[in-house]
């Protein structure tokens, strides 16, 4: 399905920072609406200047983008997101209307907290686009990785959610409107605990020639950037500890069943999260 046009964000200046897999993929997939829509891309790897030149103009500094950009996409890991905030804040002038920044992190509370301080500068919505794969940098990324996709804004802003809508729209994704807090909680289990779980696999050693399918299938997430799940594991420390207390919970059923005489109390406990998982 072709991507709609732009009509609210027709003649913005949308600027994209971290052109890793996700903030590349979502360089590629705005391109074609170029010159309705002006692209701006910043990296730290400034040899990326020359690559992305057939999609954007290249800014060097993230002074520019505070002045020039409508729309501001931090496509980096969270500790960088929130360092950038504060570093566009500081060297930002107030505008009217304010530039519209948007993060595409895994973890939200802490982002919204940072962005709050810089209010007076910045409105703010976060993204959470549910795509992309372990192997990240500017080679991974696709201008399809988001159709169809759950991409997760919040907070909900009425004054601003449109235009969040139509950058969704745009890129192929469906839309999923909920509260930072709430979204963590969700993260912690489904994103974070399956990280948690891959990484402590991988670190059993050992040889064992029958590691195949199923042992992929567990520890396929380890094979992601330590810094980047270090990130967003360390933000949302709180909601993942209390995930991480259920799951032992569940272990040590599992445990407790498996010391049985019989194998009735194991075959219950695994029918009964089968059941759930349906």
């Amino acid at each position: 399905m072709p991507s709609p046009r732009p009509r609210r964000l027709r003649d913005k200046v949308i600027a994209i920072v971290g052109l890793g897999q996700i903030g590349g993929s979502i360089l590629k997939r705005l391109a074609p609406h170029r010159p309705a829509i002006t692209l701006l891309a910043h990296d730290r790897d400034r040899r990326l200047a020359g690559v992305c030149a057939r999609y954007a103009l290249w800014v060097s500094h993230l002074e520019d983008l505070a002045q020039e950009a409508d729309l501001i996409i931090l496509a980096i890991p969270v500790p960088g997101i929130i360092q950038t905030i504060d570093a566009l804040g500081r060297i930002g002038a107030r505008r009217n209307p304010k530039p519209l920044l948007l993060d595409t992190g895994t973890v939200k509370s802490v982002v919204a907290k940072a962005a709050a301080r810089r209010r007076a500068e910045f409105d703010y919505i976060g993204l959470h686009p549910l795509a992309g794969a372990e192997q990240g940098g500017w080679d991974a990324a696709q201008a399809k990785l988001f159709v169809d996709r759950t991409i997760v804004y919040t907070p909900p802003r009425p004054r601003r959610e449109h235009e969040a809508r139509e950058l969704i729209a745009l890129l192929g994704g469906v839309p999923l409107a909920m509260t930072a807090d709430a979204h963590d909680r969700y993260v912690a289990e489904a994103i974070g605990l399956p990280h948690l779980l891959a990484f402590a696999a991988q670190g059993m050693g050992g040889e064992n020639p029958l590691r195949a399918g199923s042992w992929a299938s567990l520890t396929r997430v380890a094979a992601s950037d330590p810094e980047m799940v270090a990130g967003f594991l360390r933000a949302n420390a709180a909601a993942q500890r209390r995930a991480l207390r259920t799951f032992e919970r569940q272990l040590a059923r599992l445990k407790t069943a498996l010391g049985a005489r019989s194998e009735k109390s194991l075959v219950k406990l695994l029918s009964q999260r089968q059941r759930e998982g349906e």
